[in-house]
């Protein structure tokens, strides 16, 4: 993480002011501190004697807090909460916080135009194997003996890719590379992949962190697991007479693991589907859309890697309303009912688990229309009977199951062939979750109800 977000982190004083107009004036700056508190950057200020107590509903949300700091000029934005405490006399001081999601550091904000957003950038490791993007590579000389007697460290230029998305908004994804030599012992460098969100005219801080958080939760979903990103940048609203320059980025939905959730390998993996198999940059450009479009299919799935699972009954559940959403809004969303819909006498779970490839039909032990009426039953019994009597493990594989049929069928979607379902089922990742399915349905379990 860079030096300058670190240290903001740790600790930092600083003048503080929410209204950009005013910014560098005494009399409208807010003296403080800020530092990381939980999930937030906590920014404490001791409040202006000219300012009365507070009146409930007076103190508005800001668009962003701006500072002037030991670290740098800073920006914060996502503002979630303005807790605050007045006290008349006494030797006790009255103080404001700002509780903030996200900031920039490194940037002046006497030269910003607003508290909006031109692009941002986020860096992960550990995603060649899936980017199919290598910046770097180390050649070894060795002597006849086989020992080591010259290493050389290339690094390669790595052409991005780039897509265009609603709304004047372009994604890009490359590779970047930074190398630091403290002493001529100590070399350090890295290569790792970007991707990046830029609009035409500047949008809010939502507008762009949205799409980048979205693209994390793809790769999580490759890894089944919360890949952190490692850094970033972002490059705010300049005015037209000044250069625009990018800051640091902290963000924590981006970097923050949140509590309860498996985090990623440091260690490159062999993910469950690759950029490739789902189209390359325009498939991630569809993957965006689609999140935005629905999520409530995207979000049941996507959620168990950003906030955590809950109970397995209450995950099925989630699941299985994901799965009856998306068969439901396939059929209404084109002038024309795809095929696939029109089968008579199947449920919603047996329209996709057909539908998604043969790769699932083997996933699940050969008859994937036995597997979906075992899931649906579950699901009916677990929401409708409240004195139903249940196997947890079987649930739970059932749950997991589903979680790989709905997978299989957004990224069908997105990639437009059925490339996703053959890696998925196929990958290491599943690979005991598969045996788990395959056992369970050679048991023939019976149905609650027929």
């Amino acid at each position: 993480m860079d030096k300058k977000v670190d240290e903001t982190l740790g600790g930092t004083m600083g003048h503080f002011w929410v209204d950009l107009a005013t910014y560098n004036r005494a009399d409208t700056s807010w003296q403080g501190h800020a530092e990381q508190q939980d999930d937030y950057l906590a920014i404490r200020t001791i409040k202006r004697p000219d300012e009365g107590l507070p009146q409930p509903g007076s103190t508005p949300m800001p668009d962003a807090v701006y500072g002037a700091t030991e670290v740098g000029g800073t920006v914060a934005y996502d503002i979630r909460s303005v807790p605050e405490n007045s006290v008349m006399g006494g030797n006790k001081i009255s103080v404001r916080s700002y509780l903030a999601r996200g900031f920039v550091v490194g940037v002046d904000p006497s030269e910003l135009a607003s508290a909006k957003v031109v692009s941002i950038t986020a860096n992960f490791y550990g995603l060649v194997m899936w980017s199919g993007a290598k910046g770097a590579h180390i050649d070894y000389d060795r002597q006849p003996d086989g020992r080591v007697n010259t290493m050389t460290y290339t690094v390669r230029r790595v052409t991005p890719i780039t897509a265009e998305i609603s709304d004047r908004r372009t994604l890009e994804i490359g590779v970047s590379w930074e190398a630091s030599e403290r002493q001529f012992d100590q070399f350090a460098a890295s290569t790792p992949l970007t991707f990046t969100i830029t609009r035409s005219r500047p949008g809010t801080w939502y507008e762009l962190i949205r799409p980048v958080i979205a693209f994390q939760d793809l790769i999580n979903l490759a890894y089944d697991a919360f890949v952190p990103c490692v850094g970033g940048s972002l490059v705010p609203h300049y005015r037209k007479d000044v250069e625009p320059s990018k800051g640091a980025l902290w963000s924590n939905s981006l970097m923050d693991v949140p509590e309860g959730v498996k985090r990623a390998s440091e260690k490159s993996e062999r993910p469950a589907f690759s950029l490739g198999a789902i189209g390359g940059a325009p498939g991630v450009r569809r993957w965006l859309l689609l999140a935005e479009t629905h999520p409530r299919a995207v979000g049941p799935l996507t959620s168990a890697r950003r906030f955590g699972m809950t109970t397995v009954e209450v995950e099925l559940m989630n699941i299985a309303v994901a799965i009856e959403y998306w068969v439901g809004a396939c059929k209404k969303e084109s002038t024309t009912r795809p095929k696939w819909t029109k089968v008579k006498n199947k449920g919603y779970a047996e329209l996709l688990a057909m539908h998604v490839g043969s790769a699932f039909r083997k996933f699940v032990g050969g008859d994937e229309c036995k597997w979906a009426r075992l899931f649906w039953d579950r699901y009916t019994a677990l929401k409708h009977d409240p004195l139903v009597s249940y196997d947890s493990y079987e649930v739970s594989t059932l749950m997991r199951s589903g979680r790989i049929l709905l997978m299989c069928a957004l990224l069908n979607r997105v990639a437009g062939s059925k490339a996703p379902t053959r890696w998925i089922c196929q990958s290491t990742q599943f690979y005991h979750l598969g045996e788990r399915t395959r056992d369970l349905m050679a048991s023939n379990p019976k149905l609650f109800r027929r």
